[in-house]
């Protein structure tokens, strides 16, 4: 059953930009509403066009974006260096005319950047006490 539902989600506004529908597809009856932060910021045709660049799978996680809003849930994308994460989360924010906080995190991120404390690491790799030596 669930391989009938075409799933390929479209956006509108309504005509004072202050809420983003979103459809799960063209054909759908019902659709998510949110809230736009900024409507000012919204040029409707460049935000439906860069919607429209978007890959089938990128409108699907921006789908799952928009349900993690509406569950006032922080979502988490990750994948590969260079699959587009950055540049998706970015339009993402440009549709819903909003600022972004965007955390660039790697195996060398430590959780002081969530939660802004500083966590001292009790022993430092060879790099790591270089840059020290270096800057110091």
């Amino acid at each position: 059953m669930l391989k009938d539902i075409k799933f390929l989600p479209v956006i509108d506004y309504d005509e004072d930009k202050k809420n983003l529908y979103v459809k799960l597809n063209i054909e759908a009856e019902e659709s998510f509403r949110i809230k736009v932060a900024n409507p000012s910021k919204i040029k409707i045709k460049k935000c439906k066009k860069l919607f429209n660049t978007l890959t089938k799978s990128q409108k699907q996680c921006f789908f799952f974006l928009i349900c993690c809003i509406k569950s006032k849930k922080t979502p988490i994308v990750k994948g590969p260096t260079a699959s587009g994460k950055s540049y998706h989360v970015n339009a993402f924010s440009i549709i819903l005319g909003q600022e972004t906080n965007l955390y660039q995190m790697n195996s060398s991120t430590d959780m002081s950047i969530l939660t802004g404390h500083n966590i001292i690491k009790e022993n430092l790799d060879g790099n790591e006490k270089e840059k020290i030596k270096n800057n110091g």
